[in-house]
């Protein structure tokens, strides 16, 4: 065995002693899951396309969050009535 195997090993032996010894095991025997990835390339691909799709994700969000603000901020300084009670107090402070 290869110094990288026996890593492998050692992690998933201490994975499964700490998932038997607390109650997060719906979390951590899945983790041992992922070191099959070096020797599986199928598991390699499919982990690559959840990579992917998170990073879109995240960009997307990003993209929202951005557009958001543009928005708002576009908003308030020409359509100032819509974040001006009736009584003349501003709804929304900075």
């Amino acid at each position: 065995m290869a110094n990288s195997e026996v890593d492998f090993v050692c992690f998933n032996l201490i994975i499964g002693i700490i998932a038997n010894l607390t109650n997060k095991s719906t979390f951590l025997y899945p983790m041992q899951l992922l070191t099959l990835q070096k020797f599986i390339p199928t598991i390699k691909e499919i982990l690559h396309a959840i990579k992917l799709r998170f990073n879109q994700v995240i960009e997307l969000i990003g993209f929202m969050a951005i557009w958001l603000l543009v928005q708002s901020s576009i908003e308030f300084y020409f359509i100032p009535e819509d974040y001006i009670s009736e009584t003349g107090s501003v709804m929304i402070t900075t």
